[in-house]
């Protein structure tokens, strides 16, 4: 697996989410963090695992992104590794029901 050209800043990325993020929600995100590392296939080697988010481009979905990546950073932090998340982008009307 290719190694990324720069590594992101992690730790700067949390911080700047905790000040947007109440403490309320930032405990949630650092449960449901420990809770998917629990899920995770492969605990060995974090960057194997793939972590799939559907966002319609909504606030709701705009929300649920944010609060799976402070999930992906608390991993890093913890574990100086995270895993990989694919953003599904449903923004057209072929994805819509009628």
């Amino acid at each position: 697996m290719p190694t990324p050209l720069a590594a992101p800043d992690h730790a700067s990325a949390l911080q700047e989410l905790r000040t947007v993020l109440s403490a309320e929600n930032y405990e949630g995100a650092v449960r449901c963090a420990a809770r998917l590392y629990d899920a995770l296939p492969d605990k060995e080697q974090l960057v194997s695992n793939v972590v799939l988010v559907a966002y319609g481009g909504g606030k709701d979905s705009s929300y649920t992104l944010a609060f799976v990546r402070t999930m992906q950073l608390i991993l890093s932090q913890e574990h100086g590794a995270t895993f990989r998340m694919r953003v599904a982008a449903c923004g057209t009307r072929a994805c819509r029901r009628p």
